[in-house]
């Protein structure tokens, strides 16, 4: 069946080798009824009890791991980047969780709530252009915290080789591998980055990076101590600039919610200041293998006037980049503006592929289904980057011409193709979302809207291609 999606997302396995012709080809089919329907249950997606057992006997197979499966789309990620106009690329990383209910799963781990699973972190290549364009995955590195909690002193846990800080590390070296030789690499992370750790490592190294501050650290500002945030609320504003805020749902974590509080999509007003400081190495990390400090820039960003009841808008950044001048602070800030991608891919993974939903019992085929999905979700969210572009491409970049002819007849998305101009892709988008109930003056359309459309979009194809048969 003719499907533009299908064939993007298969040109993510290309040179795949799992050390059988057999196994790549099972995998192939998979891939392709996956990119389908990957909101589908796998029974569902696979439609006949022969490729439904050959996809579990794809992802409980030992000699199948999730960096074999992973390996192609991540070329493919770097060879993006490679090709991309930019001279800097921001590389966007994330921890997100994956949740798996019901008895008998092996291998899982303790999570925030009952259910048992795991720690998914990864790293996607954005583009630092006006879209911020999402270039692939560059690492996946799973997580799984075993046993209970154990309580530990601030040196103890400071001191423990085990920390789960290094993941972070982890995720920076492995994109840093694969993008080495292509371009200039800015990575920028949320709060749970804000490690002395991981800024050492990334100064030492000579790593570009915008990460948002969570510690009220010690510092030395004009050769006096300080504390970080009393130093950065005396910084005067250099600059302002409306920035569009989307809307935010209550997380169901309370500590989550604290954090992220929801909101309602809005224009802010923000204010920027910057200025150097030195962080103090904390004391509970040792002298010998951590610098005493570390000489920084650090950015606020906050919203002088919010409107009534709303919560303001504050960011406090740490970084490489230089902010000597208004346009250079407002460059920090557009970089860490680039990591919204990941937490959209992390949607499109979660709530567009169903990821917490397959029905495997070892970790092992879990995380193998996490890395089949990965590109499939990573499709989805470049094609609504497109179709969200300030210029979007034309429709014929996201549809194939059976698609198109499909939706200029159908009643429900004819209109978005009959204004006499040429059809972009935000119109094809929109067209999508209409078949799977969306209303435009709702806004934007959600992951489950796109995905209903689509499946329905799909199905409509296969009636009209039949009607020749």
């Amino acid at each position: 069946m003719e499907n533009s999606n299908v064939v993007r997302v298969m040109r993510e396995f290309e040179g795949i080798e799992l050390g059988h012709k057999k196994r790549e080809q099972r995998l192939e089919r998979i891939v392709a009824a996956l990119a389908t329907k990957p909101d589908a249950s796998f029974p569902q997606a696979t439609g006949n009890d022969a490729d439904l057992e050959g996809l579990y006997r794809l992802l409980n197979n030992k000699q199948v791991n999730a960096a074999k499966l992973l390996k192609p789309h991540c070329t493919q990620s770097r060879e993006r980047v490679k090709s991309s106009a930019e001279q800097v690329v921001v590389v966007a990383h994330d921890t997100t969780g994956f949740e798996y209910a019901g008895a008998g799963r092996k291998g899982l781990g303790r999570m925030l709530r009952s259910e048992r699973g795991f720690y998914g972190h990864f790293s996607l290549a954005v583009r630092p252009d006006e879209n911020r364009e999402p270039l692939g995955i560059l690492s996946f590195i799973p997580l799984v915290r075993k046993g209970q909690p154990k309580k530990q002193t601030t040196t103890a846990a400071q001191r423990n080789p085990a920390k789960e800080y290094l993941r972070w590390v982890q995720g920076i070296e492995q994109s840093e591998k694969q993008l080495a030789g292509t371009k200039r690499v800015i990575h920028t992370a949320d709060r749970e980055s804000d490690s002395y750790e991981i800024i050492s490592k990334l100064s030492q190294e000579g790593w570009g990076f915008v990460l948002r501050l969570k510690f009220n650290r010690n510092i030395l500002a004009d050769n006096e101590a300080a504390k970080l945030y009393d130093i950065l609320e005396q910084a005067q504003g250099v600059i302002e600039r409306e920035v569009p805020l989307g809307f935010r749902e209550a997380s169901k974590s309370p500590a989550t919610r604290k954090l992220y509080p929801p909101r309602e999509a809005r224009l802010a007003t923000l204010a920027f200041a910057a200025r150097r400081v030195r962080l103090l190495r904390p004391v509970a990390l040792a002298r010998k293998t951590y610098p005493d400090f570390l000489d920084v820039n650090v950015v606020r960003v906050w919203e002088p006037n919010p409107p009534p009841g709303e919560e303001p808008i504050e960011w406090k950044l740490v970084t490489s980049e230089h902010i000597d001048a208004p346009e250079q602070v407002l460059r920090v800030v557009d970089y860490y503006r680039c990591r919204w991608r990941i937490e959209e891919f992390n949607k499109a993974l979660k709530t567009g592929c169903k990821a917490e939903a397959r029905p495997l019992i070892e970790l092992g085929a879990l995380l193998n289904a996490i890395a089949i999905l990965t590109p499939i979700a990573w499709a989805i969210l470049h094609l609504r980057t497109l179709a969200n572009a300030a210029t979007p491409p034309a429709a014929s970049a996201v549809l194939t011409e059976t698609q198109s002819a499909v939706l200029r007849a159908h009643a429900k998305t004819r209109r978005f193709f009959q204004d006499g101009r040429a059809a972009t892709s935000r119109d094809a988008l929109y067209a999508v979302a209409a078949l799977g109930g969306h209303l435009k003056r709702n806004g934007a359309p959600g992951w489950l809207t796109l995905l209903r459309g689509y499946r329905t979009l799909t199905d409509l194809v296969l009636g009209w291609q039949l009607r020749d048969v």
